[in-house]
């Protein structure tokens, strides 16, 4: 199963809760967009329907770093 857990959070207040299953959320998504597109931020972005420049900024804001694979 895919799902990202959350009944972790159901006890937290409310804002921080939100914002953890979001960072989830991202992590994930981003992560997987990143190895389906080989690393490629511009195929992400526009797989993702968002700016290339919003995709740099959430990879920031989540930790997620690029790795590049030599053909």
């Amino acid at each position: 199963d895919d799902a990202i857990p959350i009944h972790d959070l159901l006890e937290r207040p409310f804002r921080e809760a939100r914002d953890e299953a979001l960072a989830r959320f991202e992590t994930a998504y981003f992560t997987a967009g990143l190895a389906r597109h080989d690393g490629n931020v511009s195929r992400l972005a526009e797989a993702a329907g968002i700016a290339r420049n919003y995709v740099h900024r959430l990879l920031r804001r989540n930790g997620i770093r690029r790795t590049y694979t030599k053909s």
